[in-house]
């Protein structure tokens, strides 16, 4: 039966509706009340509307005035109400509060109440293992599941029926765990005077339902766009459409479906909920003559019967094919597709764009409106970031996660900081943040310096930690030596200033106590901190201001009421803790959204239109989300105890589908891929496709080219204009004239190196929260054998191997190495101590060590470079007894050989320059025996010592001394550009400074081709 209804009250009981899924179902309704109340406008307040959500209640609201301005007129309006909101007093008499149901305890209460009762169990059974954070968790698992139980009016006693002998050992142990909501959930409502809100909300429907039957309202009540997916709403939908003045509007019941089609619908099928309704309540109706509440097109009208078509169950397609060639001639088909379109995209970030692109079009066309739907809060975020671009700002209509905003996570930033103080990155998170204001006595500009003070190795524990860093200097640096042997002088810092500031963070955080049992107190501790870095005025501020201190005011009066003792131990960060507490709060915009566009969730957008309905993210395990098993009960078990399947849920996300997919214009959109894999396409894109495929009209459906191609557009740029690879000429007066005997190593491989270090006066920060590489181990190498043989210029009566250790136990201390990194070097540091122990005994009779981890230079005579300097920092120079010195260079890793040193590596050759010319100060001008490479730690200690001796040597110094000079000659020349890493050969990974000498862009080019500019 089709075709507008003269009046909503003039068909029999049971008044039963469908509302056409392509129609304004809000609209509708709007003008058939405002129709037949026109002359007595002063009765619309007595009709009584119910709605499946809130939002769908404020857009009937908006319905009634657009309706009403539109007829030039004004309006009273209805009652209108969200389904959960049945309990308001407009709807309920006072009377219906009597002392047999109690008030409903808050949802936070009943969060961290379970919460408790969870950790409780948890406790006993592993003890100090329990952190409140998982309890949280496993509390909100709880809530649906009790939730589930109320809504589906089965008693939780009926788990104790449960045989737990027939179920596997782990099964066995939830149903134990499961005493929590059996027996201690409902001791703690009793004693407390209070009721699961779930349990309190069917209650109250089912006496609204038992009210109204036996006194029936004589003023209009309505129900629309509810499957009665819960029992109780389902009780109260066959009441009301039994009512004298009472009518039932379902969404979208398809009746069109032949019989053999509807009695095979399962759970996951759109129509399954409306087809359990029907049978369970209104099994007298025929399914076809349940009227319309207002005709749709014929055009929308074929698009319904083509996804009823596409969506049939699984059973009942034998005869797909069939159906489908005697659906209807080309011309209904086509307009059964016309306005539908698919679009799939290569990944999420392009799937965001083309939506994007097709939310600004919209705007193009005036008064035309545009609704994102996709249950992918990744991609609305995508989208709402896109659109800014064009200075469209659009909100999620769910809100954004109070942690996820500017106040939200400062005040995570701080509570994780709590945790642990000493730590530069967390620390340094808080201070850079936008709110942090400074405190009196540590202003905002020395935040920057603090950051360059604690960069390397982490600090020790607490302020202390933080203190001595400053105080004693970055120990583990100091062990580092430039080989160049120079100190950036510029990089000392005003310790006190930092001093001050770190004893202002230290006093500003004097109440909280990390250890502490209560979290209320904690809390309080964490508030008052926040404020003080913020100003209480400007942390309460905005939107997400407002939200955060309700939430913390609810969470202070629940965290003291709930008692939540035990909370200190290794497991129960506050941080963890504290993000768990706040997860879920939303915030949402203040005044709406766009007035023409939107975004919504598939809940959210239940009987909403807009003209261009856009769904994304139709990917399986997304839209429609998985049929996750429950956590605490098997599938035989939910069976056993009438819970519905997760296939339900399934069911209610294709009626979602099928309801949005009926627009006249339709843009059905996914990503091929994301978070970096294979995606699979919802099984309902699969379903469309095939059937499209089958009439050879997926061509005409998938636009998935055009509208690519409008996304590459959109970024489409001028031809890039290719420039040469960097090749820096600055003028001779400029160019170095002091190097290092390793930066003439790095001058040969990597010039742009030293144009940027030397020229440029750059130098690459150390990492807050340093690893403790192999380049660290090799520097405490270094300082141990340095210091050693500092400590002991004669051979030590003490065993040279037990000094080493006591020494590397010392430094060990010193500079706060972590123990598992200690653990992990000592092995190998035992090994390689005792073979130095011996080592350095064979050397001492050959000679003395005279110069140890000292600095060398000496001028080096270079055409077009007056007075160039050559410095060397030595590790050990030997005075042999004949005369001549011989030179130690220490390493921790495979050295380099000693016939390529002399090309690419003459550190030694040209360290030995310097000894023969008199440039160490402990060390007279003398002759060279030789070089050597002594490896003193690795996996094959059998041939550790690498030499050059005698003429070899002699002629390996002959040849690094003019090398030196042709290339100093050749840099000396300011047309030499200073390349990066010219040398194919001996190319690195990466270096320092590849970034500003942009070498991935040409690297990738090859070596003859320009860059981008």
């Amino acid at each position: 039966m089709t075709g507008k209804v003269a009046s909503l009250f003039s068909i029999s009981k049971p008044r039963l509706f469908t509302a056409a899924s392509s129609r304004p179902c809000l609209d509708d309704i709007a003008t058939h009340l405002l129709a037949q109340y026109q002359e007595r406008l002063h009765d619309l307040p007595e009709v009584i509307i119910f709605l499946p959500t809130r939002r769908a209640a404020r857009e009937l609201e908006e319905a009634f005035l657009r309706t009403a301005v539109a007829a030039s007129g004004a309006t009273l309006l209805p009652r209108i109400r969200a389904l959960g909101d049945v309990s308001d007093e407009d709807v309920f008499s006072s009377d219906l509060d009597a002392p047999d149901l109690p008030p409903s305890i808050s949802p936070l209460d009943r969060r961290l109440t379970l919460a408790r009762l969870v950790y409780t169990f948890f406790d006993r059974a592993h003890p100090g293992q329990t952190s409140w954070s998982t309890a949280l968790s496993a509390a909100d698992e709880l809530s649906k599941l009790l939730d589930s139980f109320h809504a589906e009016e089965i008693d939780t006693v009926k788990l104790g029926e449960l045989v737990p002998e027939a179920y596997a050992d782990h099964w066995q142990k939830s149903l134990d765990f499961l005493k929590i909501i059996t027996h201690a959930w409902p001791a703690f409502l009793q004693s407390a005077g209070r009721m699961d809100p779930a349990e309190r909300r069917r209650k109250q429907i089912e006496r609204l339902t038992q009210k109204w039957y036996d006194a029936p309202p004589e003023t209009p009540v309505i129900i629309a766009g509810s499957t009665g997916s819960m029992p109780a709403v389902a009780k109260l939908m066959a009441c009301v459409a039994s009512l004298p003045m009472g009518v039932v509007i379902l969404p979208g019941l398809d009746t069109d479906l032949d019989e053999e089609g509807w009695a095979q619908i399962d759970d996951p099928h759109p129509q399954a909920g409306l087809k359990h309704l029907l049978d369970q309540h209104f099994a007298q109706l025929d399914r076809a003559t349940i009227p319309t509440l207002m005709a749709e097109s014929e055009t929308l009208a074929q698009r319904q019967r083509f996804l009823s078509l596409a969506l049939r169950p699984a059973e009942a397609t034998s005869d797909w094919l069939h159906r489908l060639n005697n659906f209807g001639d080309d011309t209904a088909f086509e307009s059964a597709i016309s306005g539908l379109h698919l679009v799939e995209t290569p990944d999420e970030d392009c799937e965001a764009r083309v939506i994007a692109l097709l939310m600004r079009e919209v705007l193009e066309s005036p008064g035309k409106t545009a609704s994102l739907v996709t249950p992918d809060r990744d991609l609305s975020r995508r989208v709402a970031i896109i659109l800014q671009r064009w200075d469209i700002h659009i909100d999620e209509s769910a809100g954004v996660p109070f942690l996820n905003t500017v106040r939200g996570t400062f005040l995570r930033l701080i509570a994780r900081w709590l945790d642990d103080v000493s730590d530069p990155v967390r620390l340094l998170a808080v201070l850079k943040h936008p709110l942090y204001q400074g405190l009196e006595a540590a202003p905002l500009a020395l935040v920057g310096t603090l950051d360059l003070a604690l960069r390397g190795l982490r600090p020790g524990p607490g302020f202390s930690g933080l203190k001595d860093r400053i105080k004693h200097g970055r120990d583990w640096d100091r062990l580092i030596r430039e080989d160049s042997g120079e100190r950036d002088e510029n990089r000392a810092l005003d310790q006190s200033d930092i001093l001050t500031l770190i004893e202002a963070l230290e006093q500003a955080t004097r109440d909280f106590n990390p250890e502490a049992s209560d979290p209320a107190a904690q809390l309080d501790a964490h508030i008052q901190i926040a404020e003080s870095f913020a100003g209480a005025d400007w942390l309460w501020a905005y939107e997400d201001g407002r939200a955060g201190a309700a939430l913390i005011s609810q969470l202070r009066e629940a965290l003291a009421e709930k008692g939540m003792a035990g909370f200190a131990g290794t497991h129960n960060d506050y941080g963890e803790l504290f993000e768990a507490l706040c997860q879920g709060v939303p915030v949402r915009p203040p005044g709406g959204t766009h007035p023409r566009l939107a975004i919504l969730g598939p809940l959210e957008a239940r009987l909403l239109k807009a003209d261009r309905m856009i769904l994304g993210g139709l990917n399986e395990g997304v839209w429609p989300d998985a049929a996750d098993t429950d956590p605490f009960l098997s599938r035989q078990m939910r069976t056993e105890l009438g819970l519905p399947s997760p296939e339900q849920r399934i069911g209610l996300a294709a009626r979602d589908f099928a309801e949005l997919a009926t627009g006249r214009e339709v843009f059905l959109t996914r990503a091929k891929r994301a978070a970096r894999a294979p995606t699979k396409p919802s099984r309902w894109i699969i379903r469309l496709r095939n059937i499209l495929t089958a009439r050879q009209a997926i061509e005409h459906v998938d636009i998935s080219q055009k509208q690519l191609a409008l996304v590459k557009l959109l970024d489409n740029a001028p031809t890039p204009q290719l420039a040469s690879k960097p090749s820096p000429t600055p003028s001779a007066d400029i160019r170095p004239t002091r190097l290092a005997v390793t930066q003439i190593e790095t001058l040969m491989r990597d010039p742009y190196t030293i144009f940027a270090s030397k020229i440029l006066g750059l130098r690459q920060l150390d990492p807050l929260n340093a690893d403790t590489t192999l380049a660290m181990r090799g520097q405490l190498f270094h300082h141990l054998f340095a210091q050693y043989n500092l400590d002991h210029p004669r051979a030590p009566a003490k065993d040279p191997a037990a000094i080493l250790t006591e020494m590397a136990n010392t430094l060990f201390a010193k500079v706060g190495l972590p123990p598992a990194v200690q653990a992990f070097w000592r092995g190998r540091m035992m090994e390689s101590f005792a073979w130095f122990a011996d080592w350095d005994k064979d050397l001492r009779k050959l000679g003395q060590p005279v110069v140890i981890e000292e600095q060398g230079a000496t001028v080096v005579p270079v055409p077009g470079i007056p007075g160039f300097t050559l410095t060397a920092r030595a590790d050990r120079i030997d005075l042999l007894s004949n005369g001549k010195a011989m030179i130690y260079d220490y390493k921790t890793t495979a050295p380099p050989s000693l016939k390529e040193s002399g090309s690419f590596s003459p550190q030694l050759q040209l360290t030995a320059l310097i000894v023969e010319a008199g440039g160490f100060e402990d060390l007279p001008a003398c002759s060279v025996e030789g070089f050597s490479f002594v490896r003193v730690i690795g996996n094959n200690m059998a041939k550790p010592v690498q030499a050059q001796t005698g003429s070899d040597a002699h002629d390996q110094i002959s040849k690094a001394q003019q090398h030196l000079i042709d290339l100093l000659a050749l840099f000396a020349d300011p047309s030499t550009p200073y390349l990066s890493q010219p040398r194919p050969k001996f190319t690195k990974a990466y270096g320092a400074f590849d970034h500003l000498a942009r070498r991935s862009e040409w690297a990738i080019l090859g070596e003859n081709e320009g860059i981008t500019s």
